[in-house]
């Protein structure tokens, strides 16, 4: 019997007296393991290490965007941070660990000094004593320190009060003065006796004065970061890598095509490595030519900073999604191809690091190794890639659009860069020389020296001929006409048809045969090409969901001869 208990309590049996005794055990066990938990938690987290993060290899695609194999070391067990957090592409996140790896991303404040401010503008500004002048109180000068960048929701259209995404363009599908997500920043100056709030946009004149004893050049950033939770990590130590997709690095190739009198050529290729990404230290750097298809190239990982939920489903849902069409952007079909006719792209390739050259099958993705470099923030570098050297050959080429073309049918929209250059051009044609594909990019020529033009290198496999326009062919005369044969009318459809004769000719004024290409589009229902042609001539269908035909023909025509190639083609009016 405990002290204070009454008569009535003492007499209760034991066995009730002895459950409650365990009840407040438990309860004091319950309290005792919370603060445990919190204990640990609290040690945990103040044990977190910075962890040591590099860049070793790079995968340099020519849009934008880069493979980026990253390598964090990780001692022990515990929680580690990798400041700033890497701005990954969604679904382009892969970690792999001998150990069991968890992780998330936090934001923590840390201080650092001012010229380490990773925030963009102001950022650079951070610590120090400004005077400002604001667009709507241009009388006004505000004085103070800049202390600090305030995360804010995005610019709201100032008429319809809708926000604006991060293109610039009105969002009416959210709702008026919505902020959720984190677009742009406050500044927030500390004056002597307030803080002001503004907003860099407003902003008209910043001055940097001397700074004072309140100037100080420690800051405190709010740094979105990288949080691993280790467990069993090898005895030893052991190390995390993480490969991913990431814009802010890219690579852009051109070419130098030289000719010599006669028939011999050489070709350089040449690179530029541009890195806005961050400070690169001796890493593996490879450029990679092909067409891989990056679906979410415009949406940003939520592993990865300033990505809330509602950034990253409107850029889910954002047609800047698709890929970029630019044909030195992405690799287009070399010179000789066409739609329907050959010459495209393979698709697809695994990515996979280091081979300096993958051919998968059918797949047209290459990697090129640069070895070992450094490359700063900002820097751009131009690394030679090589010359070969070969034998060419000239030719003429002939391009004609039908003037019947339907207005339906817009060709340039076709996957045939002899679009860009219609009517007659001086053109010379060469197998790449190199064990590698020709990337499309632009290509200067000189003859000896002398300047000849620039144009486009298209995609084109080793040993493949590539096709080059070099100047229109003005001193050659040619004719384009065509006659009507006869009209009908058609019994199902009571449509009428039209059979139309179409002749071409062309003179050589020159003092040695001409090898002509010629490709003619036409609307048509059909195309037949008469036996007496001496050109050997072909019939594509160049979009049969528009009738659209494609005539090919070559031939060679003879010192000062006029020689005329002709076909026929039948079309409903």
């Amino acid at each position: 019997m405990r002290v204070g208990r009454t008569w009535h309590e003492a007499q209760k049996p034991i066995r009730e007296v002895m459950q409650a005794d365990a009840v407040e055990g438990v309860r004091a066990m319950r309290r005792t393991t919370a603060c445990l938990f919190v204990l640990l938690v609290s040690v945990a987290e103040a044990q977190a290490q910075e962890a040591e993060s590099v860049i070793t290899r790079v995968g340099l695609f020519k849009n934008g965007v880069g493979l980026v194999e990253r390598t964090i070391a990780i001692p022990n067990d515990g929680t580690f941070h990798v400041a700033p957090a890497p701005s990954p592409l969604h679904g382009t996140v892969w970690m792999r660990s001998e150990a069991e790896i968890g992780a998330r991303l936090v934001e923590r404040t840390i201080e650092l000094d001012r010229a380490d401010a990773t925030q963009p503008l102001y950022g650079a500004l951070l610590g120090k004593r400004v005077k400002l002048m604001t667009r709507e109180l241009p009388d006004q000068v505000i004085e103070g320190v800049i202390e600090a960048l305030m995360p804010m929701g995005p610019e709201l259209d100032s008429d319809s009060g809708f926000p604006r995404d991060r293109f610039g363009r009105v969002d009416q599908n959210r709702p008026r003065g919505f902020s959720a997500g984190v677009d742009r920043n406050l500044i927030v100056v500390r004056g002597q006796a307030e803080r002001y709030y503004l907003n860099p946009t407003s902003i008209v004149m910043v001055v940097e004065l001397e700074p004072e004893e309140y100037g100080s050049t420690r800051i405190s950033e709010l740094v979105p970061t990288l949080e691993f939770t280790a467990r069993r990590v090898p005895r030893g130590g052991g190390t995390v890598t993480m490969m991913y997709l990431t814009e802010g690095i890219t690579w852009a190739p051109s070419y130098r095509l030289r000719l010599s009198e006669g028939d011999r050529f050489s070709l350089e290729q040449q690179a530029l490595l541009i890195n806005e990404l961050e400070d690169l230290t001796d890493v593996a750097v490879e450029v990679i030519t092909g067409f891989p298809s990056i679906a979410f190239r415009g949406t940003r990982s939520p592993l990865g900073p300033n990505t809330g939920l509602d950034q990253f489903l409107r850029e889910l849902a954002s047609p800047d999604r698709s890929a970029d069409s630019v044909a030195v952007t992405n690799q287009a079909a070399y010179f000789g191809g066409m739609a329907g006719g050959g010459g495209g792209i393979g698709g697809g390739g695994q990515m996979t690091l280091p081979p300096s050259a993958l051919t998968a099958g059918d797949a047209d993705l290459h990697y090129l190794s640069l070895g070992a470099r450094s490359i700063e923030e900002g820097e751009t570098q131009s690394v030679s890639l090589g010359e070969e050297s070969g034998t060419y050959r000239k030719q003429l080429l002939w391009t004609v659009v039908n003037e019947r073309m339907d207005n339906r049918v817009n060709v340039r929209q076709l996957d045939d860069p002899r679009m860009n250059y219609p009517g007659l051009w001086d053109a010379i044609l060469f197998e790449n020389p190199f064990d590698r594909p020709l990337t499309t990019a632009p290509c200067m020529m000189d003859l000896d020296g002398r300047f000849l033009g620039q144009t486009v290198l298209y995609w084109t496999p080793p040993g493949k001929e590539a096709t080059l326009p070099l100047t229109k062919a003005l001193g050659v005369p040619t004719d384009s006409r065509e006659d009507q044969i006869r009209t009908w009318r058609e019994q199902n459809t009571g449509r009428t048809l039209q059979e139309n004769r179409v002749t071409l000719t062309l003179t050589n004024p020159r003092p040695e045969s001409q090898k002509v290409s010629l490709r003619y589009y036409v609307w048509a229902t059909s195309v037949e090409v008469p036996d007496l042609n001496e050109a050997d001539a072909e019939i594509v269908v160049a979009a049969s969901w528009s009738d659209l035909y494609l005539v090919t023909a070559t031939w060679e025509v003879a010192p000062n001869v006029e020689s005329t190639f002709g076909f026929t083609y039948v079309r409903r009016d």
